[in-house]
């Protein structure tokens, strides 16, 4: 029998009555630049279910899990490699750090591998591809969307040609790091030069992908693959 504390019941309680209200009063929802309200079974019917087409999933792939996954590990790895002093740790809790800094840093790696792999040869020929012949709606055609427009042409021809090149220095980068962790692992936590050098080659490892996800998010902002 499940049994909840009182903390837990009162928020459950809390949870259900939120609902309760929601199908009770209705929501509030933007649509075709004006307000409405609709109860919130039209809403779960009509506005709140999502379709995705191959191409969107592969770009949620792409930037979001691939990409994102990178991202939000990098903080925790820095902090492990940093950390990583003999006057700080123990004799075994240096080997169990290495340990987790070695899956963490390959698993990274991994991701954005994945990433730049699925961009490169998945994504970016979506994007890149040449409309038929007359085609006056560009819109599924994001790359000449972009350059159609001169107020967005810039997208293209900074942005994208600046992310396609800088975004394959990430995973070289991380692939060095994680390879100087393995090869040096039992010398990091007593040789500041090493632990150093890599630290800063994975912040700037980090920065060229934060770069190269800033650059996508808004050229995907400006010109979605549909």
């Amino acid at each position: 029998m499940l049994r909840l504390n009182k903390f837990s019941h009162n928020y459950l309680y809390f949870e259900v009555n939120l609902l309760a209200k929601y199908i009770r009063r209705g929501i509030w929802v933007l649509q075709k630049n004006c307000i409405i309200k609709i109860t919130f079974v039209q809403y779960i019917n009509y506005g709140g279910n999502m379709e995705f087409t191959t191409k969107e999933i592969w770009g949620s792939l792409h930037g979001f899990i691939f990409g994102g996954l990178y991202l939000l590990a990098f903080s925790g790895g820095l902090y492990a490699l940093f950390s990583l002093r003999a006057e700080w740790l123990t004799v075994e809790g240096i080997k169990a750090k290495l340990i987790a800094l070695k899956i963490a840093v390959w698993s990274m790696s991994a991701a954005v591998w994945a990433a730049v792999i699925s961009g490169t040869y998945i994504v970016y020929p979506w994007y890149r591809a040449n409309p038929p012949e007359g085609t006056t709606d560009l819109s599924g055609f994001a790359k000449f969307f972009l350059l159609a427009n001169p107020n967005t042409s810039s997208w293209h021809t900074f942005g994208m040609e600046w992310k396609e090149h800088v975004a394959w220095i990430t995973p070289i980068a991380v692939t060095v790091v994680a390879y100087v962790i393995s090869t040096y692992a039992p010398k990091l936590a007593n040789e500041p030069k090493i632990r150093n050098a890599i630290t800063w080659f994975f912040v700037f490892a980090f920065s060229s992908a934060a770069v190269a996800g800033v650059l996508g998010a808004l050229i995907t902002k400006a010109a979605p693959i549909r």
